[in-house]
């Protein structure tokens, strides 16, 4: 017997089980059931049980994770209402509305959270993404440390002391991957600062980012290393690659800093040849990660788009729309929506390099292709989901972290419909200018 069918055996012996109809909702959601069953499980328990605190809060967190913001925030406040000293119930509300209506508006939430729990760390990590969503960036940085200490997120050899930054001249220095391969992407742009302070910099990522570190310019005698290695490295100083700009004390500038190699960029060139009009790269799709937590594989759907949508914008004549997906979705047949696909040309992100470079515009989501376009200083349109990731603030078309990047953001949540009309309007219009024989191809 599953797990739900033990609570539903239950609930069938005793309907007025609040905490039964709650345990219900929750494995309903994760096993992502459909959002208006899991909403109506949810109203049912609280009906049942309008005091009960987990049940406000749950709700809370599970109409975040179906990106219905609204609802989570009724819910939240029913939450911190209950009990205004509680953390989780304070935490559930500043999430909720900071998704609702932008991260500003959870900063007091969650300033008074941290100060009445400051020794849990993921509610210091939740204020400092909030703060660098709102360009707080000093103070972000500082309350962003407090991801090395979470569980399961303690990162290898976290017990060497820091350096001051007056200190690094002569020192060495392992910087290691952490998290996904456009957190890595997006930090990498610190390294050459280490370098100019004079520091000796090992760096340990995965080996599909290590022919794109290895053509970085400004980070001559940078030395690459496998991450199994880490362990053995004999430094003065070890960091994950996104706490860089804690140490350094600097905030993102958007100058290009990555470039694809000449041979990379040579073998698309004959790749591509006979692809005619404007070039568009596609990336639609985040890492589904099916093994992930619930909210991971929820966070996903939030910033993916359906191929099917891109209809929208793929149906513009005098383009060719080539795929930058690694990884395609099970049934995605790209020829029957006008797309190339050239994956198995695509061996790491040094190769990737090589791609967009010969292409005239990247159309992505918000994933690592974002990040590599950025930094190669691309043109690059990317479509934001409504809940924003913090890198990206709220409502804006521009970021300081890569200057030739326009975001195209939801109107409402979980609806791609007027990013994708703004998209096609303008993909139209810069059709029409670049003509044929695009001359901002292989700007990269």
């Amino acid at each position: 017997m599953t797990a739900t069918e033990h609570v539903q055996r239950s609930l069938a012996r005793d309907p007025a089980d609040a905490a039964g109809w709650l345990d219900l909702a929750i494995l309903r959601h994760v096993g992502e059931a459909p959002s208006g069953e899991v909403a109506a499980i949810l109203r049912r328990a609280a009906m049942l049980d309008a005091a009960n605190l987990q049940v406000w809060i749950r709700r809370a967190q599970i109409h975040f994770d179906q990106g219905l913001f609204a609802a989570g925030v009724r819910a939240g406040r029913a939450a911190a209402s209950l009990a205004p000293a509680e953390p989780t119930a304070l935490h559930a509300m500043a999430e909720a509305l900071a998704a609702a209506d932008g991260p500003a508006a959870a900063l007091p939430w969650l300033d008074r959270l941290v100060a009445l729990a400051p020794d849990i760390p993921v509610y210091r990590l939740s204020r400092g993404m909030k703060r660098l969503a709102a360009g707080i960036w000093q103070r972000g940085w500082s309350d962003y440390e407090a991801r090395r200490v979470r569980p399961g997120m303690r990162m290898p050899p976290d017990e060497i002391a820091p350096l001051p930054v007056a200190a690094l001249a002569g020192r060495s220095l392992l910087i290691h991957h952490e998290q996904g391969f456009g957190d890595t992407i997006q930090f990498m742009r610190f390294l050459p600062d280490l370098i100019r302070h004079g520091a000796r910099v090992h760096l340990a990522v995965p080996a599909v980012l290590r022919g794109l570190a290895a053509d970085m310019p400004g980070a001559d005698g940078l030395a690459l290393i496998d991450p199994v290695d880490v362990a053995g490295a004999r430094v003065d100083l070890a960091l994950p690659v996104m706490s860089l700009p804690a140490l350094l004390g600097l905030s993102p500038e958007g100058a290009p800093y990555l470039a694809a190699s000449a041979a990379q960029r040579a073998r698309w060139a004959a790749v591509l040849a006979d692809l005619p009009g404007l070039r568009v790269g596609l990336c639609w799709s985040g890492d589904p990660r099916p093994d992930a937590q619930v909210n991971v594989r929820m966070t996903d759907r939030h910033r993916s788009v359906p191929l099917s949508a891109l209809g929208a914008i793929t149906a513009v004549e005098g383009a060719t729309f080539i795929s930058l997906q690694h990884r395609h979705r099970a049934g995605e047949a790209l020829d029957a929506h006008g797309i190339r696909d050239v994956s198995a040309d695509i061996g790491d992100f040094a190769d990737l390099a090589g791609l967009i470079a010969n292409l005239d515009l990247v159309i992505t989501v918000d994933t690592a292709v974002a990040h590599l376009a950025g930094a190669l200083g691309a043109r690059t349109w990317m479509l934001n989901r409504f809940d924003s990731c913090w890198r990206w603030g709220r409502g804006v078309t521009t970021t300081r972290w890569y200057n030739s990047m326009t975001i195209f953001n939801q109107a409402a949540p979980m609806d791609w419909s007027a990013p994708l009309a703004d998209m096609r309007e303008s993909l139209g219009a810069l059709n029409v200018w670049a003509g044929p024989d695009s001359a901002g191809r292989a700007r990269a």
